[in-house]
């Protein structure tokens, strides 16, 4: 009977209005802390994503350049590489430059006069 009067109390301090509010207290408390967090949450998210696109970046910088370096570990690479840099030519090769004529004038073309030449004209 002692142990059923014991477990009787309990019950009641369990389900009295005092731990109701305690609980109560204890829920919001959580709940404010939750959103508090949340904001947080979405700014990690968008900082690993960042991080992770830049990992990539750097992975595909780091593809690009390895193959660079083996290009320029053949004579062909060194070589293309020169005269890519320094306009060289080899002993017994020539250098073409194109230049544009700065005295060629450009041909105008005289407007011609016609009906059908007039009707292109009310449509432009």
């Amino acid at each position: 009977m002692a142990e059923f009067q014991k477990k009787q109390t309990w019950g009641k301090v369990l389900y009295s209005k005092g731990s109701f509010v305690i609980l109560l207290i204890l829920i919001v408390f959580m709940t404010y802390n939750i959103l508090k967090i949340l904001p947080k949450l979405e700014e990690t998210s968008k900082n690993k994503n960042k991080a992770l696109n830049q990992v990539e970046s750097i992975r595909q910088q780091t593809a690009t350049l390895t193959s660079q370096i083996e290009k320029l570990k053949t004579v062909q690479g060194v070589e293309e590489d020169i005269r890519g840099k320094f306009r060289a030519v080899k002993d017994g090769e020539g250098l073409i430059v194109i230049v544009d004529d700065p005295k060629k004038e450009e041909v105008k073309q005289e407007p011609s006069v016609g009906f059908w030449s007039f009707l292109k004209n009310i449509f432009k």
